[in-house]
């Protein structure tokens, strides 16, 4: 995934938003990434499917902690 990459995604409204790679990483076997919207607001996405057939699917409460910790260090 190149970090150039420029994403459209749909909300569950249906509005379309554009946003910025600002990293992406591999933990547990499974890819990662931190996209950047409009406001420059940060939020993770765990990848699945294959190049030009990506879906970005929010972790749920327990797997954010784990990749939080995994990403920023344990305090």
């Amino acid at each position: 995934m190149d970090k150039e990459q420029i994403f459209e995604l749909v909300d569950d409204d249906g509005k379309v938003e554009e946003f910025s790679v600002y990293d992406s990483f591999q933990f547990d076997e499974k890819k990662y990434v931190i996209l950047l919207d409009s406001n420059e607001d940060a939020i993770l996405f765990r990848v699945e499917g294959e190049e030009d057939n990506y879906t970005f699917v929010r972790p749920d409460e327990e797997e954010f902690e784990k990749i939080s910790e995994v990403y920023y260090g344990s305090e």
